[in-house]
């Protein structure tokens, strides 16, 4: 997860306001932003809320399938319902 948290962070965007101070933002994100003083201290905590948001979908189990874009299976689910396999007649 850290290779994928980094390459987030890759894009991130920082410009620094006139009391010094850094403001980084991330392009992909528009909740996620950091204030600090320096643009190392801006990257962390970037990384930290990141990294947060990132366990947070995949900690909520109703998430999941939205998350990565597939259906999660049910102990009630027919193997037809998940897979595109025809249904066996039953005699």
């Amino acid at each position: 997860m850290d290779g994928y948290i980094a390459a987030l962070i890759r894009g991130a965007r920082f410009e620094q306001a006139p009391n010094t101070r850094y403001y980084a933002t991330l392009p992909a994100f528009s909740d996620i932003y950091a204030v600090g003083d320096s643009q190392a201290e801006c990257y962390y905590d970037l990384q930290a809320q990141l990294a947060s948001a990132v366990l947070r979908r995949l900690r909520n189990a109703e998430e999941l399938p939205t998350a990565f874009g597939a259906r999660t299976p049910t102990v009630n689910d027919d193997v037809g319902d998940l897979y595109d396999v025809p249904d066996i007649p039953h005699n």
